[in-house]
């Protein structure tokens, strides 16, 4: 099950970053969020990550909505066959290609989710670039991830994003400027996408 924070808490972290504040997330001992735009200093809270304001970066790729109309189906189709929310998936991949499925990241990441060669190869896809292989691969690789993290979103963003090795490394969110705007970034799509 993928544990979420509720519409409000979002609404406030995303308040806050909109207006230039750095927020800091606590967990309390019976596992609430706390959010303050200062440091706390309690030994009843753990810091669970600190968010920076940010300027949004250009696009690689020109968002196509229409586009996404034609890949609804497939995105809702992986989205159920994986068990991912399908407003998270949207906003990976709109975050990740901007629905251009033959992007192309220096990396090497191809694809509407920016797939990596090492997790193309466990999915046994041959064509990356198809919309159904790649976005079927890719919401897989993500639901796995949410499974291996306890439905963490954050972590599981992260591990997309910047590796599980990078999760493992920093024993959460990497500190990453490109990692915490990607998470930013496709959660504040994510609350969009589910919302309206």
């Amino acid at each position: 099950m993928i544990h979420l924070y509720c519409a409000f808490t979002f609404l406030l972290l995303f308040g806050a970053l909109a207006y230039g504040e750095t927020t800091y997330q606590y967990r309390d001992e019976q596992g609430g969020v706390v959010l303050s735009s200062e440091p706390l200093d309690s030994t009843h809270l753990t810091l669970v990550t600190v968010w920076k304001p940010w300027t949004p970066p250009q696009n690689r790729y020109k968002d196509s909505a229409e586009n996404r109309q034609a890949l609804l189906p497939i995105i809702k189709a992986a989205a159920k066959e994986s068990g991912l929310p399908f407003a998270l998936l949207d906003a990976v991949i709109s975050v990740e290609s901007s629905y251009d499925s033959n992007a192309i990241s220096p990396a090497g990441a191809v694809g509407l989710m920016q797939l990596m060669p090492t997790v193309i190869k466990q999915c046994r896809i041959t064509n990356s670039n198809d919309p159904v292989e790649n976005t079927r691969c890719g919401s897989q690789y993500l639901a796995q991830l949410l499974r291996q993290y306890d439905g963490d979103v954050s972590l599981a963003l992260a591990a997309y994003n910047a590796g599980e090795q990078a999760v493992q490394q920093f024993q959460g969110v990497p500190p990453y400027k490109e990692t915490r705007n990607y998470i930013t970034r496709i959660l504040k799509k994510y609350l969009n996408y589910q919302y309206n």
